[in-house]
């Protein structure tokens, strides 16, 4: 699309035109140092992306602990969802995905959950998982699952079609920080300085 996403200490978000080398868009929400920006790429039925096909929604993730849906097109926010905070505070986003069919988006965060919203209900918070016992570093989605991986070196593999746990591995003993993924293999990193690869 010729666009590029980038984010700041300042809670802004940025989208930058590749070819004029400048900004098009500096939207402002979070409070917190934005952490994850991501294209929520046009749906199968084309209904997040611009008539043209041309990419101008997208998410961000914060300090905060919320999940901002911006359009460009609009120049303002979509929606605001406070995915990972709670009394005991805010935690910081770690990562955010989408489902292949574009119906889901995966948060994962420092508050050891990982967040479903539907897309198509308005971008409500469906489902929270809070299996992982310690800060979530890494999340990455293949069709319809998201896997994620934690400080204590466990990784989780969650469906988005039926909100829970499909299966559950500790591959490492310490912290995941790279999950790679396709839909028969997948390969984890982390601190300890092995990757392990399994194949489904």
């Amino acid at each position: 699309s010729g666009l590029a996403l980038s984010g700041g200490r300042g809670g802004i978000a940025i989208a930058w035109d590749l070819q004029a080398g400048g900004p098009v868009g500096m939207l402002k929400g979070h409070k917190g140092h934005v952490t994850v920006v991501r294209w929520l790429q046009q749906s199968r039925s084309g209904g997040t992306g611009s008539s043209s096909g041309e990419a101008s929604v997208f998410m961000t993730g914060a300090q905060d602990g919320h999940v901002r849906i911006w359009d460009l097109r609009s120049r303002g926010e979509i929606a605001n969802i406070s995915a990972h905070t709670s009394q005991r505070g805010a935690g910081a986003i770690a990562g955010i995905e989408v489902s292949a069919s574009g119906n889901t988006i995966v948060s994962a965060g420092a508050d050891r959950a990982v967040c479903m919203l539907d897309v198509r209900a308005g971008f409500k918070l469906r489902h929270r998982a809070t299996d992982h016992k310690d800060f979530i570093y890494e999340l990455k989605t293949v069709g319809e699952n998201a896997i994620s991986g934690g400080g204590d070196g466990s990784v989780y593999c969650h469906s988005t079609l039926e909100d829970k746990v499909q299966w559950n591995v500790r591959p490492l003993t310490n912290a995941v920080r790279c999950i790679g993924c396709t839909e028969n293999r997948l390969v984890v990193a982390g601190d300890d300085g092995s990757a392990v690869i399994y194949k489904f």
